[in-house]
Formats: structure tokens, sequence, C-alpha cells
């Protein structure tokens, strides 16, 4: 009777329920079926919701395909026809991006030539560059144009710079001479001409610019030396003229009461600047290179000029300038080939100017020099040091304690020896500073947000003069200035754990980078530290 009752019982998967019980092959296969078609279809609504939101290239309004187009020529101005970038490029594409382009007239507001040594074949590329000249200005319309006409050997590298430097110091090469046809050309649309760049003759430069000829857009010329009667023509019919770009210095017969900015590359005496102040009172910006210093050209009283703001001045002791000069606006100053101290602190009390930015080089100095030096400019945001032969030293006095410079956003420590980077001392430094600093922007230690080093390749020494080895290795013992000297050796880049946390405060912000140049192999890229590629991905991360 059990044994029936046994049997007759149902068994323990029949008294489960049905949505426990193991379902049957066919009954998972339409389970699995189902599912699936249930994810496809919300895939599909996902992706037709994203089809709708993707705008194609193509499809975008003639207008804005313009002005992407302009935001690909390059960020200086100067445009070579190439068909390997904008805009040539962009016409290559499709016949729409073609249109836009022809129909995009800054596009071709702006064209570049190199003419070819020697001259045959100057001759020869003279009749394509008519052609291109003539079809690249005519789609620009009336747009105002950029031109910029120079020379080019065919030979790379340093040895070209010297060639030209000789020519230029014993005359023009016999080859250095553009067609007529392409004077005439230019100088048939000098009336639309805004910027003018060149390294021609003074002949050839009065040739383009016809005697007293209207320029009522001209802005900015590039002009060359011995063209004095040209440029007084082209101040008085240029009204718009607020930027002059001088090769070499001429006598400048001329003033100007409406020039702003004035670059002049190479000036052979001290007189030349005081002349240039007293031609151009409306002056705010002044770029001077100074091919040799003698104290007889400084006046007997300092100079005052109370409209510039900026000043950059080049060239062995060309910091004596400053002996002689109040500048009271001065915001920029900038002083090449290691400067006097002394000099320009007497000439920053003297004017009483607030420095904003400071682009100096530093040669054989103490920390105590350096950090007086850096008291007298506590408004500095941006700074830039050329340091030899300590960057370690450089950067300790700068970043360390914060309140000497508390203003400071931007640092740039290039190093002219090649020495290392203690980088476990530099990160201790941004720390401290990056402590002190408000986040809200009420603390008085501003957030240091970029800093660049740029370092040369390590070497033992240096070739003089006389192509003997010198060495940077100073005696402590005979009083040098390296009294603080740390004969560790380090390493161009981060690496380890401190790698690491430099890419931290990378992440977080900061605009941290190291560029190494060898200097004894010009052909060879420079390294970076982050790399390129690991600072593209980074960017990519963060956005």
């Amino acid at each position: 009777m059990l044994k029936d009752s046994a049997e007759n019982s149902p068994s323990a998967s029949d008294m489960l329920p049905v949505s426990t019980q193991s379902p049957t092959p066919d009954l998972l296969q339409e389970s699995q079926d189902t599912a699936a078609n249930v994810a496809f279809d919300e895939l599909s609504t996902e992706s037709n919701d994203h089809q709708s939101q993707i705008v194609t290239a193509l499809t975008l309004p003639d207008d804005v395909t313009s002005q992407i187009f302009v935001l690909c020529l390059p960020n200086d101005g100067r445009v070579y026809p190439s068909p390997t970038t904008a805009p040539l490029l962009l016409a290559q594409i499709c016949r729409d991006w073609r249109n836009v382009a022809l129909a995009t007239c800054q596009l071709w507001a702006s064209i570049y030539l190199n003419f070819p040594l020697p001259k045959a074949l100057c001759t020869k590329f003279s009749e394509k560059a008519l052609c291109v000249l003539d079809a690249w200005l005519s789609r620009a319309k009336g747009y105002p144009l950029t031109l910029g006409l120079d020379y080019k050997t065919g030979i790379e590298g340093n040895f070209e710079s010297l060639l030209l430097s000789m020519f230029s110091e014993y005359g023009d090469h016999p080859g250095k001479e553009i067609p007529s046809a392409i004077l005439q050309f230019v100088s048939a649309h000098s009336a639309r001409i805004e910027c003018l760049e060149t390294r021609f003759s003074a002949d050839h430069f009065r040739q383009i610019i016809p005697h007293r000829a209207s320029m009522p857009l001209l802005r900015t010329p590039t002009a060359p030396d011995s063209a004095d009667d040209t440029l007084s023509d082209i101040m008085a019919g240029a009204p718009l003229l607020r930027k002059l770009h001088l090769s070499q210095y001429p006598s400048l017969k001329f003033s100007s009461r409406s020039l702003d900015t004035l670059e002049i590359e190479d000036a052979s005496s001290i007189e030349s600047f005081f002349r240039v102040l007293r031609q151009f009172p409306a002056l705010t910006r002044l770029n001077f290179k100074l091919f040799k210093f003698h104290p007889a050209g400084l006046p007997a009283n300092p100079m005052t000029h109370r409209r510039l703001t900026s000043l950059h001045l080049q060239g062995l002791e060309a910091t004596g300038i400053l002996s002689m000069l109040v500048l009271p606006n001065l915001h920029h100053l900038t002083l090449i080939d290691y400067p006097f101290f002394e000099i320009i602190l007497s000439f920053v009390s003297r004017s009483s100017c607030n420095i904003t930015k400071l682009e100096i080089g530093v040669e054989k100095f103490t920390a105590h020099e350096l950090s007086s030096f850096l008291t007298a400019f506590p408004s500095l945001h941006t700074l830039t040091v050329d340091v030899c032969p300590n960057v370690n030293r450089a950067l300790e006095c700068v970043l360390s304690p914060p309140s000497l410079l508390p203003r400071l956003t931007i640092l740039a420590v290039e190093d002219s020896r090649g020495c290392g980077v203690n980088y476990e001392r530099l990160l201790s430094l941004l720390r401290e500073r990056q402590q002190t600093s408000g986040i809200d922007g009420r603390s008085p230690i501003a957030t240091l947000h970029t800093l660049r080093l740029e370092l040369l390749k390590p070497y033992q020494g240096t070739l003089t003069d006389d192509g003997e080895w010198f060495d940077y290795d100073y005696d402590v013992d005979k009083g040098d200035y390296d009294d603080e000297s740390d004969e560790t050796e380090y390493s161009w880049k981060p690496e380890g754990d401190v790698a690491g946390s430099l890419e931290q405060l990378i992440a977080e912000g900061l605009k941290f980078s190291v560029k190494l140049i060898d200097t004894l192999d010009e052909g060879r890229k420079p390294k970076y530290w982050p790399s390129r590629s690991g600072a593209k991905n980074s960017a990519r991360a963060g956005r």
C-alpha cells in the first residue's frame, strides 16, 4: 500500500510552481529569441536617435563650411601654395568643397612665394608664379591682401642662412633678381595690399611701391635696408600704417605720429635707438636688435617715452640703453644676451613701471642675486628665463617662496648648459605653490597653470671661439659663483613615481611640458615629455 502510494504521489519537480520548473529546450530557445529581439529593437531605436543627431560635413551650410576652411589656414598668416595644405587641399576633396573654397575670398587673400636661386631657375619659376598670383588674387576679389616675396637657395640648414648673410654683407647676389613681370603685377595691386613682407633689394621694393602711390589698406610692411625714400612715400600714402619691420636700420629721415609697432633687426649705433623714440612718439611696441653697443651714443640725460608698453632689446650689452631711459607705462620687457641686473633694477626704479611680462637671460648667478632681482617684479604673471648654467637653482629661486612672485601664472625656463632637472624637488615646489594658491581666486598667491622647460641635450662643456672645449665645472674652492653646487646628475625627463605625480598634476590642469634639443645634431627632432601622443590622449581623456 505504501508502495502504491509512493508510485502515485507527485514527484518533487511536479510539486514546484510552473515558473521554477526547468524549461524544455524549445521554451529556452523561444525565451532567448524573444530577449534578443527586444535588445535588438532597443539598439535600433537608440542608433536611429544618434543617426538623427549626426551632421556630416557635406550637410553643413556653406557659410559654416567656409568659416571652418578659414580656420585651417596657418596661424602666422603665411599661406604657401601647396596641394598638401589649405586652401588648395580643401579644393581637391569634392565638388561641393571646391565650390565653397573658391567662393571664400579670405582663403586666397594671403600668398607667400619663395623665388629660387640662381637667376635661370628664378626666371623659369616666375612664369608659373605669375599664373598662380593671377588666379590667387582674382579669387580674393576685393579682400585686403597679404603678400610675401622671398628668395630660397635650395640649400637646407644653417649653410643657407650663412650663404644669405654673406650675400647681404657683400651686396646682392647676381642671381637675386625678380623678373619685372612679377614686380609689375604686384605693383598693380598695391592699393589692395594690407601686409607686405619682402627680402628684396631697395630697388625691387621701389618697383613694387610706385612713387607717391596710395596704399590706403597697408598696415604692416617689411622693408629692406636703404629704402628711406620709399618708406617716406609709404608713410605719406598709407594712413592706416601701424606696424613697420625693417631688416636693417636705414637713416630714417621720416617720422610718424601713427606708427605704434616698429621692429629693427640690425642697428649699428646706440644713438639710433633714441632717434627712433623721438621720431615715433606713438610707439607702443619696439623690437630693437643692436649690432654694436657704444656708450658715446647715450644722451646726456634720461629720455622719457610715455607710450611704450613693450620693449625687446637684443645685442651685446644692449642693456646699457636702459641706463638713460624712463618708460613709466612699460609692461613687457625682453632682454636677451644676459643683461646686467644692476642696470635693470635702476631702470625699473627710475621708471616706476609695472612689469607684468619679463623675458630675460641670466648667467653666473647665485640664489641670493636672482631672488633679490626678482623682488623688483611683484606683478609678474609671465616669466621666461634663459639660464646658464644652473636650471635647478633658477627653478628654486623663482618658485620658492611662492610669495616672491605671487601673481605668476606662466613660467618658461630655458637651459643653455645642458643640465638635467631635479624633478623630485620641482614636484615639491609645485605642490607647495599649489597648497598656497587659492582655487576660488581669493588667495594672494596665483595658481601656476603653465610650466615649460626647454633643455639642451646634456654634454660636457661647449666649444669656444678658439676651437677649445670650455668645461662648466667651476671650482668652488676658488670662490666661484657656484658655491651651492649640486654634483648630482639628473635626467632630462621625470621618471618613476615622480613622473606619475607630475602626470597627476597635468590631469588636474597644469600645462607642463619638457622639450629636449640636441645642439650637436640640428637635423634631429626635439624630444618631448609628455610625448606628443601622450599629451593628446590626456587631453581627450580630460574632455
